[in-house]
């Protein structure tokens, strides 16, 4: 063999080894892809699985807040109803005032008036008694008198 070919070989073995270790280069370096992409592809998924999750929680909250907002609309609607029944109340409350002063003031003037019939009533009592004293006092003399006529008619007999 020449020296040329000698050459020749040991350059095709020298290309050769590089060859080798190129390819075992681009090998290293497509699982080192591989490996970054299934990471990635990976963490896609976790991330995808975060959205999903954060969406889920998004509309929970979402349907909370719908509940929280018709919580507090009927709360408002019960303190209209509330200030509502609380004027009428008042109203109600002022009327039976009234009421209770005018049954008061009628109160008093039956108080007022049996007092004048107790008062008219013991002064007819009074009358009374002295007429039932003036007509026993009449009986006594009409007794008396009868009593005289008797005597004066059986000493006429």
């Amino acid at each position: 063999m020449t020296i040329l070919a000698q050459t020749f070989t040991a350059e095709c073995d020298s290309s050769s080894k590089q060859l080798t270790v190129l390819q075992a280069e681009q090998q290293r370096q497509r699982d080192a892809e591989a490996a970054l992409l299934e990471e990635y592809q990976d963490q896609m998924e976790s991330s995808e699985q975060q959205l999903l999750l954060s969406q889920g929680e998004c509309n929970r909250l979402r349907l909370d807040l719908k509940q929280i907002k018709g919580d507090l609309d009927n709360t408002t609607n019960n303190k209209e109803i509330l200030v509502a029944t609380v004027g009428h109340l008042k109203i109600q409350l002022s009327t039976l005032q009234e009421t209770h002063q005018n049954t008061l003031e009628q109160l008093g003037s039956v108080e007022r008036e049996r007092k004048s019939l107790r008062e008219c009533m013991a002064a007819d009592q009074k009358q009374v008694n002295e007429k039932i004293a003036e007509l026993d006092a009449a009986k006594i003399v009409i007794s008396d008198f009868q009593a005289k006529l008797e005597a004066q008619s059986e000493e006429s007999t």
